[in-house]
């Protein structure tokens, strides 16, 4: 089983940031685009919920994760959809 990590942070400028890393041999996968839905779940007192629309050019799902406020473990679920608007309506 893949293990992968996902770290974000906020940069001031992504040419500049390309360029460095790839003066430090990091190599970037293609860049992709998404757009995301967000709708608002209510939280347990043990977890706390996302829930959204995922839409790339090539896929679009539904996207669901909770993360145990105990233990700070995310569970992640997604699914394929055709219809994006039809779900958000």
């Amino acid at each position: 089983m893949e293990t992968l990590v996902q770290y974000k942070f906020a940069i001031e400028n992504k040419y500049s940031f390309k360029k460095e890393a790839k003066s430090k041999s990091i190599e970037f996968s293609n860049e992709t685009t998404h757009a995301y839905t967000y709708f608002e779940v209510p939280s347990r007192k043990d977890s706390f919920t996302i829930l959204r629309i995922k839409e790339t050019d090539k896929k679009k799902s539904t996207d669901m994760k909770i993360r145990n406020n105990e233990t700070g473990e995310w569970k992640h679920f997604e699914t394929k959809i055709e219809n994006p608007e039809q779900l958000r309506n």
